[in-house]
């Protein structure tokens, strides 16, 4: 990415033109200024979001950082830390004078968004599935690494500082132990993050949107998509006894990595009877920790019986059938990896594993 970026992204904006670096770009159509922060693993020159932001009116900016940095280390040709890079976009707002300004990301560009919304004050923001806070053991910017500016580790602070209530709606993944431990904090709930919309999926929670035609009238319409969501079912409510749920399922994903035998007895014990799908997946590999593969296989069943559509939990079901000897059972997984999910890459090799042939 040449230094020119800074002019480069201003300059097509100024003249309606497009462009396209490795880590910034622009699409200009209208007075509307779209914002998009790319998630993690987005190649240098390539546009997160770009399929349903074709579908969108609007100016179109298109922002990655390298290295899966959480854009701690700012974006290559803007600036080189996060700081700089809500500056730039805070000048870059009151030069365009965009009627309209919309914030999106997901995942590590969702934290972004919701950065840049404290940051300007102005705006309307789509977050799916941030981490509100970096740093905390097992979440992906641990995996990733992240060398945190201390400043920005925690988005409860700096939006408290900023002293305003969002404007927009966050999504979290009910199935996602990351995303659960931020369910279960209460200042999730306080107005800093816009509404507060839980989906019952994993931590790819767009990709759950898309499939339901959901994704663009969120992005278009976030309050009364949301408003859809809930009334037909897409979204879950949240009480008091979720977060103790949402904090426990945290407790064992953490547990589970650190094959803690201790902590895994007593949580195992509980919330059998809980309707998540990425809670009885855990339990079943905490299970598999203390050599219980029937109990292992019990759970990872139940996990595909609540969400059949997600691959995740149909190979995991498959291979904790396989580890319990179940081969009955194997094969029953292997029939609903062929009617529900037949085209997935990860079920067709899994499949193609097994000597079945997925369903053209």
């Amino acid at each position: 990415m040449s230094e020119a970026s800074d002019w480069a992204v201003r300059n097509a904006l100024q003249n309606r033109e497009s462009f396209q670096g490795e880590y910034a770009g622009v699409q200009c159509i209208a007075n509307t200024l779209w914002i998009f922060f790319a998630h993690v693993d987005v190649p240098a020159g390539k546009a997160a979001q770009s399929n349903v932001a074709r579908h969108l009116g609007g100016n179109k900016v298109f922002l990655n950082c390298p290295g899966n940095s959480w854009y701690q280390e700012g974006v290559p040709g803007i600036a080189s830390d996060l700081t700089g890079v809500l500056s730039w976009l805070s000048d870059l707002v009151s030069e365009t004078s965009a009627s309209e300004i919309k914030l999106v990301g997901h995942s590590m560009g969702a934290y972004a968004c919701l950065a840049a919304r404290g940051w300007l004050g102005e705006g309307t923001f789509i977050a799916t599935s941030p981490e509100l806070e970096l740093d905390h053991p097992h979440s992906r910017s641990v995996r990733n690494n992240v060398r945190t500016d201390r400043n920005f580790k925690s988005l409860y602070d700096l939006l408290e500082q900023r002293d305003y209530t969002g404007q927009g709606v966050t999504v979290f993944g009910a199935y996602d132990a990351v995303d659960s431990l931020f369910l279960a904090d209460e200042r999730t709930y306080d107005g800093r993050f816009g509404e507060i919309l839980v989906c019952p999926y994993h931590h790819g929670v767009t990709e759950f949107f898309t499939a339901r035609r959901q994704y663009h009238h969120l992005l278009t319409k976030p309050f009364e998509a949301m408003d859809s969501m809930v009334s037909s079912g897409l979204a879950l409510p949240v009480t008091a006894a979720d977060r103790q749920c949402y904090r426990d399922f945290y407790s064992l994903a953490l547990a589970c990595s650190r094959q803690d035998r201790q902590s895994l007895g007593t949580l195992l014990s509980s919330h059998d009877d809980w309707d998540n799908a990425g809670w009885h997946l855990e339990s079943a590999h905490g299970f598999r920790i203390m050599g219980r593969k029937d109990h292992a296989l019990n759970a990872a069943r139940m996990a595909a019986a609540i969400c059949p559509k997600a691959h995740e939990y149909l190979i995991g079901y498959a291979r904790y059938a396989k580890l319990a000897g179940a081969m009955s059972e194997h094969e029953q997984a292997l029939d609903l990896m062929q009617e529900n999910l037949p085209q997935h890459t990860l079920i067709r090799n899994y499949l193609a594993e097994h000597d079945r042939v997925a369903a053209e």
